[in-house]
């Protein structure tokens, strides 16, 4: 039987990543820019987050092994390389992780 989870719960699970390349990924829906590094900007919508990269869904779509800063709002900017893309999804590898404190604002402002 599904159980919907709290707020709290929700920020815990999404905070609660180890350092491996298998982490945990969790659901996050929030609007994000990502600008390629020939200048190529798009609107996406995130539909995972880790602290070492992100899944997202948008009608614009980056090639593997493209650079791109992703804009997480006002908040948080951070570099990284795009690993597949398939129909109007792609992932996207930070380049270094999200610290904890950066993935707590990223979460704490995702529509809810």
């Amino acid at each position: 039987m599904f159980s919907p989870r709290t707020r709290d719960e929700f920020h815990r699970e999404i905070l609660n990543f180890g350092a491996s390349r298998a982490d945990r990924r969790a659901r996050l829906d929030t609007d994000i820019g990502i600008v390629s590094r020939s200048g190529v900007f798009a609107e996406m919508v995130t539909i995972d987050l880790s602290r070492h990269g992100v899944g997202v869904d948008g009608l614009l779509q980056f090639q593997p092994g493209e650079a791109v800063t992703v804009c997480f709002g006002d908040r948080i900017e951070t570099a990284g390389t795009v690993r597949w893309h398939e129909a109007f999804f792609c992932g996207i590898q930070f380049d270094e992780p999200l610290s904890e404190v950066q993935l707590e604002k990223i979460v704490h402002h995702a529509r809810p």
